[in-house]
């Protein structure tokens, strides 16, 4: 996709751009995006259950804002950008660290809602940031979250009712590596932390 991409969305659970857990795609967006979700995630990079990975590539100066609360159960809502997956699907389980993002310099992310984290990497999910600032308004809104955690696969009322049973992987953490600046501004009167890494495997560090 070339520069000046403009994306808007309202719909429920409607994100920006979302590379789903049944492909292995690869997605270039050039120079100076501007996303903006209402409901959604801005850029969403899905585990996938298939050979290869998910893979989004934002060149230089994008802007990306987000105003949901975060939700990251069946349906992923309100985050900035996203590698990992949900706690709950209904496709085959996804492979470990088969999603990544990458953003070039000049990233500019900024979220509203509660716990609605700009920056996510859960599940073996990768990001990289180059020069990036960050703004978030809410609740236990952390700027940079990696964490490790666990996928329930299976169809809906899987498990009741004499349906085949769920399944349950657990899954290491994500990585957030920093290839550049990073300012962050975050509401510590809400309890959000500009970096919070949580869980075995998690880490956010400085290439």
């Amino acid at each position: 996709i070339g520069d000046d991409l403009r994306i808007e969305t309202t719909g429920y659970s409607a994100d920006g751009i979302n590379l789903a857990i049944t492909g292995a795609s690869r997605l270039v967006v050039g120079n100076r995006a501007e996303i903006s979700t209402g409901s959604g995630i801005g850029v969403r990079a899905n585990l996938t259950n298939q050979n290869g990975s998910n893979v989004i590539i934002l060149g230089e100066n994008a802007t990306i804002v987000t105003q949901a609360n975060g939700e990251n159960v069946s349906a992923g809502l309100g985050y900035g950008i996203y590698a990992g997956g949900r706690d709950r699907e209904t496709e085959a389980m996804p492979k470990v660290s088969s999603a990544k993002v990458t953003a070039g310099n000049g990233s500019f992310i900024q979220t509203a809602g509660n716990k609605a984290y700009a920056v996510y990497a859960n599940k073996t999910g990768e990001i990289q940031l180059g020069d990036t600032q960050i703004i978030t308004t809410g609740q236990y809104a952390h700027g940079l979250v990696a964490e490790d955690g666990s996928i329930t696969s299976g169809a809906t009322l899987c498990g009741i009712l004499g349906r085949p049973p769920c399944t349950t992987s657990t899954f290491e953490g994500g990585k957030i590596h920093l290839a550049g600046d990073t300012d962050i501004t975050v509401d510590t009167g809400k309890g959000s932390y500009a970096m919070f890494a949580t869980g075995t495997g998690s880490s956010i560090a400085s290439q």
